[in-house]
């Protein structure tokens, strides 16, 4: 299962690298191919500004009207809280929005949520919160 989710997460990183080539691009290096890294892809500007990008994929979003963030997995902090990304990237339906990691873990402690248990054998641990207020923090891509 986690092979055949690997693969979709990839094309889901691709679909977004596609985004970010403009003018201003020199270099873009997708992470290596490989379960856990610091970071999905890594964009380099002509001012040579480099930012780098986690990208996540809620595919139940549309349904449940929640967005989830996990936080700690198999007794360390995981997720959006392991990453070292600059900027955290959720796809929901066909729609790329992108907020500030440092932005995100602030307002995720001043925002409602439902902590919840879930996924990988029940050894994960995620905050719901609700899709429109996760779309009124991040930007649209």
């Amino acid at each position: 299962m986690f092979d055949t989710d690997l693969k979709e997460w990839r094309k889901i990183e691709l679909e977004f690298a596609r985004k970010l080539i403009d003018d201003k691009l020199v270099a873009l290096e997708l992470a290596p191919d490989k379960p856990f890294k610091d970071r999905d892809i890594k964009t380099t500007t002509s001012e040579w500004k480099e930012n780098t990008y986690e990208i996540k994929h809620d595919i139940v979003s549309d349904t449940s009207g929640n967005v989830w963030f996990e936080y700690y997995c198999n007794d360390a902090p995981s997720g959006v809280y392991a990453s070292k990304a600059d900027y955290i990237v959720y796809k929901l339906g066909d729609k790329f929005y992108s907020i500030e990691r440092a932005k995100l873990l602030i307002r995720l402690n001043h925002t409602n949520k439902t902590q919840v248990k879930w996924g990988d054998y029940n050894k994960s641990y995620m905050y719901l919160v609700k899709k429109d207020d996760f779309i009124k923090l991040s930007k649209e891509i």
